[in-house]
């Protein structure tokens, strides 16, 4: 009889959280991987709107943005880890405004962690070694990746992730 008592509770919560996950995971479309996409001024306009939850005003205006995110996860039974990669170009004389605001430069090779990358994201050692690197706090509100200028082409790249 108590035995009973204890199983039958069991029972219906073990019989109704799948109920619940379904019903929970359905009608909501999975947005990632997320990338920018629309004409230049609109991924513009979205990518200002991103990088100014972190960085607000912006130091000048961005051009040519690219971003893409994807995830790991579903964020409904356990963690979700999360990888981001972007890029925008900025006015040369505008690219010390943007050092300022970055903070101290990286003393360590940067990460690249990600299951998978954008077309676009070409990234050779060689400009990998021309960027001035920069912690990725600031830019992305993300503790763990970087931000690389690379001054010949006045470019702002940068990489977050979770773990």
């Amino acid at each position: 009889m108590i035995y009973s008592r204890l199983v039958r509770p069991f029972a219906l919560v073990a019989g109704l959280l799948p109920i619940l996950v379904l019903l929970v995971s359905c009608g909501r479309p999975d947005p990632y991987p997320f990338e920018l996409a629309g004409t230049e001024q609109e991924r513009i306009e979205r990518l200002e709107l991103i990088l100014s939850n972190n960085l607000s005003p912006l130091p000048s205006p961005i051009l040519d943005p690219q971003l893409y995110e994807g995830r790991v996860g579903n964020g409904m039974i356990g963690p979700s880890d999360f990888w981001s990669f972007g890029q925008f170009q900025v006015l040369p004389a505008e690219l010390d405004g943007w050092v300022g605001v970055l903070g101290p430069r990286l003393e360590r090779s940067p990460e690249t962690h990600a299951q998978d990358q954008p077309d676009w994201w070409s990234m050779p050692d060689s400009l990998m070694n021309e960027l001035e690197l920069y912690q990725s706090k600031v830019l992305t509100g993300r503790v763990n990746g970087w931000v690389g200028i690379h001054r010949p082409t006045a470019k702002i790249y940068f990489h977050s992730f979770t773990m």
